[in-house]
């Protein structure tokens, strides 16, 4: 009988056998469950414009991207808008370009449509102004649908630069005597002409 006795577990310990084991099977499963953040979810980004063709008058103004995604549809209007307005010739609009250009907007906080001097240009378009001004590039992203030239009313030349050149992501190029700001999603640089 003292080796049963001995054997025979104690009140005390039965007691807390049971609540190691209560306590590790409610603690098991929320130490297994995945992280579940208490703050709601973020809101999805979404992308807007509002840009004017200064050569046909034409606009867009709303959103591009919307839930992680492009919006085709907004895309088509935009890649008609931005096209050689000259022979008419679309390109798809470089997606990095827009989305520049759409925080550049947010970075100046104005509803006031960027006027588009050039955007997509023909090879045929880029030499013809290539023989009326030397400084423009041979080799232009405007050719891969990959650049803007862009005004605002309200906005100095050097505040879009400004704006442009904070992105951190393609070419800047200022023409204050013209008026306007070049922006491209080419290699990062910046120039005044």
């Amino acid at each position: 009988m003292a080796d049963t006795d001995q054997m025979a577990p104690s009140r005390r310990r039965v007691l807390q056998a049971l609540s190691a084991c209560a306590f590790s099977a409610v603690a098991a499963p929320a130490a297994a469950a995945p992280y579940a953040s208490p703050l709601p979810a973020r809101k999805p980004v979404v992308r807007r414009l509002n840009l004017t063709n200064a050569h046909t008058g034409e606009t867009f103004s709303g959103v591009y991207f919307a839930n992680g995604a492009y919006v085709r549809e907004s895309l088509t209007r935009l890649n008609y808008l931005l096209r050689d307005w000259r022979n008419n010739e679309i390109i798809a609009i470089d997606r990095r370009t827009l989305d520049i250009v759409s925080q550049m907007q947010r970075d100046l906080d104005t509803d006031e449509p960027f006027n588009v001097i050039s955007a997509y240009r023909t090879p045929a378009t880029n030499a013809m102004l290539r023989e009326r001004d030397s400084a423009v590039a041979s080799r232009s992203y405007h050719l891969r649908g990959m650049a803007m030239d862009l005004r605002l009313k309200t906005r100095s030349v050097e505040q879009i630069r400004r704006a442009a050149s904070e992105q951190r992501a393609g070419g800047v190029g200022a023409y204050a005597n013209s008026r306007f700001v070049h922006v491209d999603s080419g290699p990062l640089r910046s120039w005044r002409g």
